[in-house]
């Protein structure tokens, strides 16, 4: 995938997941870390618009509010994988990190069901 001059794959974009974690809730913290690893499963039936949704809410999780909640967006391309994760993670902003973790849980759950038909 080729965008704004780089390129990178739908699975090391979701290999960034892995990177994060920190949980006050251990239940939460291992669902977690389970709907990360399936995240990984599910990486060849992803479109980008899935892709930003779960980058922003892992993002939200780890990050909390981005940086740029009250920043446009300057990419020409409105499709882009960058344009969608900022909409997506701006989306977001005030929502709390385990909020977030939930969310992200459950769009895994969502996804596994719509694109492999199991959970």
């Amino acid at each position: 995938m080729e965008k704004l001059g780089f390129s990178f794959s739908k699975c090391s974009v979701l290999s960034l997941f892995l990177i994060f974690c920190g949980a006050s809730n251990a239940t939460l913290h291992q669902e977690y870390e389970r709907a990360q690893q399936r995240a990984i499963d599910l990486h060849r039936h992803l479109t980008e618009r899935d892709i930003a949704a779960l980058l922003a809410a892992q993002q939200q999780a780890t990050v909390g509010d981005s940086p740029h909640c009250n920043a446009k967006a300057t990419v020409s391309e409105q499709q882009s994988l960058v344009t969608a994760l900022h909409n997506e993670w701006k989306s977001l902003k005030g929502l709390s990190r385990d909020a977030a973790k939930r969310r992200y849980i459950d769009k895994i759950q969502e996804l596994i069901r719509e694109k492999l038909g199991s959970s």
